[in-house]
């Protein structure tokens, strides 16, 4: 039968007009949102902390794609007449703002953009169901003409024309609202993608990590802590339930990336109220994190941190490092996380790809600066290791190299005291990088190349002390090999000379250039 209503609502052109979603994908945003406060008020709705985790665990958001339709199910209260008819009533919301992700009373409408029909199907459990159903096609025939020809129709009378309600018999007790965008519209084909709507699910919804992420539980415990309404939902795509895109480890498009374990803030305002939560992993590797994350057959950034009210992000990676990072922007993506926003003032925009200017904004900002300062001053101490450790595998290979010359005595004599400085300048290297790093490894092998560097400094500087006893000689004298007069031999250190002032920060080609003279002296004498 169909149920005749009053109707009062607002003036929402844009939103039936498809002009509020630039991005299709964002209208599954909006009935996940409404599915999201429905479970959330199913779950509170008792005092019983045992019905309440029943009702947390077995409740769902089950969305099913077909060739051309969309299906969104959830098990949570339902709605009987009276609600289904406000539903009506586009611009409407009984919900309050600060405690419902959604309460504008605009996502209801997203669908009307985008499919011909939407058919809303649903049951509170007291043996009687509902559909509404409305004529989206004509509905935005309608609103198109009207603009075309400059009428300005009242909206009360086009929904009424293009919906209505229709009762029938329902088991008692099932309790649900699924919501049928069907047959959707050209424009929106990507809407009928499941690895696309998996992937963009993954980044926004209210989600459970993934049970392979290894700090999964030791972020979700203070969350639950922190976080008042934090609850995780039960998602499904073609029966495939959806998580938040967080690893440990994965392999990206081009190597394998690795992040370290969590780190949490707790943000307070002037008056001692927590106003965000944050929780963020520094990149285990050099620098930014680089690397996307394959969901579902594509890859989705998830560096930086994501800004989230009621556990459903606002805007991208990009909206944190414009508002937190005032200097050296390119730190905010040496990690990743979450900032739960918790300050209901700080309202998101219609489009919730940003916050509305105000008061509570600027504050929540300025107050964020320590998350900032931490994670800066973790990248800082990262890199230093790194570095340390790349300079003291650098430095092991180099005192390697003189260690073995210095054996087979393959030091030109002229080239004695620039070893000496090489050897001091590797063993200042390995004590200077020792004290940045808190590695054992990097420490050990610091030590090392520091007792080398010992043992070879010994050898060259008694070798220039005792140079007629055979058995200190470290160096290779071409002078010894063959027979100078003494004006040849004052031509041969003279040119020595020059090349060493010439060469004097370049002392791997001025070496080169001393075996090769020594090696033709050798020749032409020899022979």
């Amino acid at each position: 039968m169909t149920v005749e209503e009053n109707f009062v609502y607002g003036h929402v052109m844009d939103a039936l007009s498809g002009d509020l979603y630039h991005n299709k994908l964002d209208v599954l945003r909006e009935y996940l949102q409404n599915s999201y406060d429905a479970i959330k008020e199913y779950v509170f709705s008792s005092d019983n902390e045992d019905i309440q985790l029943k009702r947390m665990n077995t409740s769902k958001i089950d969305i099913k794609i077909d060739s051309n339709s969309i299906y969104i199910f959830d098990n949570a209260i339902g709605m009987n007449l009276q609600i289904l008819n406000e539903y009506r009533k586009i611009g409407f919301s009984r919900k309050t703002k600060g405690t419902y992700a959604g309460w504008r009373g605009i996502g209801k409408a997203a669908g009307l953009a985008v499919a011909e029909m939407v058919y809303v199907n649903t049951s509170n459990g007291e043996g009687k169901g509902y559909q509404l159903v409305f004529k989206a096609k004509e509905l935005r025939d309608a609103i198109l003409n009207a603009k075309k020809t400059g009428i300005n129709l009242p909206l009360d009378g086009l929904i009424k024309n293009c919906s209505d309600i229709k009762e029938f018999d329902e088991v008692v007790g099932n309790h649900y609202t699924m919501v049928e965008l069907h047959n959707i519209t050209g424009d929106s084909k990507e809407l009928l993608d499941a690895n696309k709507v998996i992937a963009y699910l993954s980044l926004i919804a209210p989600l459970h990590f993934n049970p392979n992420f290894e700090y999964a539980n030791e972020i979700e415990e203070q969350l639950y802590f922190y976080v008042e309404d934090y609850l995780p939902m039960n998602l499904f795509v073609n029966g495939e339930q959806v998580y938040k895109p967080y690893l440990h480890e994965w392999v990206g498009e081009s190597e394998t990336a690795k992040i370290k374990p969590p780190k949490t803030k707790e943000i307070y305002d002037n008056e001692n109220n927590l106003i965000a939560f944050c929780w963020f992993c520094m990149n285990s590797g050099k620098g930014q994190i680089t690397e996307k994350m394959k969901i579902a057959n594509s890859f989705v950034h998830v560096k930086g941190l994501y800004l989230r009210v009621h556990n459903i992000r606002i805007g991208d990676e990009q909206l944190t490092r414009k508002y937190l990072w005032y200097a050296s922007p390119e730190r905010s993506f040496y990690a990743l996380g979450e900032i739960h926003v918790l300050d209901d003032k700080v309202d998101p925009t219609s489009g919730r790809n940003d916050f509305v200017d105000n008061h509570a904004r600027y504050q929540f900002i300025h107050k964020c600066a320590p998350i900032v300062a931490d994670i800066n001053y973790l990248a800082q101490e990262h890199s230093n290791k790194l570095r340390s450790k790349a300079v003291i595998n650098k430095k092991a290979i180099e005192i390697n190299e003189i260690a073995t010359k210095v054996e087979n005595k393959a030091i030109p004599k002229n080239l004695v005291s620039e070893y000496i400085y090489r050897t001091q300048d590797v063993k200042h290297e390995a004590e200077k990088r020792k004290k940045a790093t808190s590695e054992k490894a990097v420490q050990n092998k610091a030590d090392n190349i520091i007792k080398k560097a010992n043992i070879v400094l010994n050898k060259l500087e008694t070798s220039l002390r005792e140079p007629t006893v055979p058995e200190n000689k470290v160096y290779k004298d071409i002078l010894d090999e063959i027979k100078l007069t003494d004006e040849a031999k004052l031509v041969y250190e003279n040119i020595i000379n020059v090349l060493k002032n010439y060469f004097v920060n370049d002392p791997n080609i001025l070496e080169e250039i001393l075996i090769r003279i020594d090696n033709a002296l050798t020749d032409a004498f020899s022979s």
